[in-house]
């Protein structure tokens, strides 16, 4: 497997490894399907401290997490128009519009320690 195969990130996904993402899979006949992906707080608020290399080691809940690009995660969606996906791309690492899908005011922040 190579780092450009889809299977590098699924495979984690699938073992729950990936901090702030969860996931549903169901067994549709005899094979786990990937059902539902989904984020959560960590993913913004956790990080790790890069023992094992960088981007991986022991799992710091709490931190916030600069090197996310969540404007560009939450972009992927398909539900969203080119428009939206615009705003979320305009973020950068490490910041958050929490208004935006309140209100649509768009004035992303540094994301905060939790």
């Amino acid at each position: 497997m190579t780092l450009d195969d889809a299977c590098s990130s699924a495979v984690p996904v699938h073992r729950d490894a990936v901090v702030g993402i969860q996931r549903t899979v169901l067994v549709i006949n005899g094979d786990d399907v990937l059902t539902r992906v989904g984020i959560t707080c960590a993913l913004c608020h956790s990080t790790v401290d890069n023992s094992s290399a960088p981007g991986i080691g022991r799992r710091l809940d709490g931190w916030p997490n600069r090197d996310l690009d969540a404007g560009a995660v939450i972009a992927l969606s398909p539900a969203l128009s080119a428009t939206m996906k615009a705003v979320y791309k305009s973020w950068g690492k490490g910041r958050y519009a929490p208004r935006f899908n309140l209100d649509a005011k768009n004035g992303p922040q540094v994301v905060p320690p939790a």
